[in-house]
């Protein structure tokens, strides 16, 4: 997993004007691709308007 840091800046691109992190959790996830079981590592973001996986 790249750095937090990045990760968040990289999400902060996404975000509207008057967007706000509330909560981050980092973590691993398990995700179905191609019919295949995988974890995932990252962040989820909450802001007053919306999730970022």
């Amino acid at each position: 997993m790249a750095s937090k840091n990045i990760l968040i800046n990289l999400a902060k691109d996404d975000f509207e004007k008057d967007e706000e992190i509330i909560s981050i959790v980092s973590g691993a996830f398990e995700k179905h691709i191609n019919g295949k079981n995988t974890v995932r590592a990252g962040l989820v973001i909450a802001t007053n308007k919306k999730l970022d996986l």
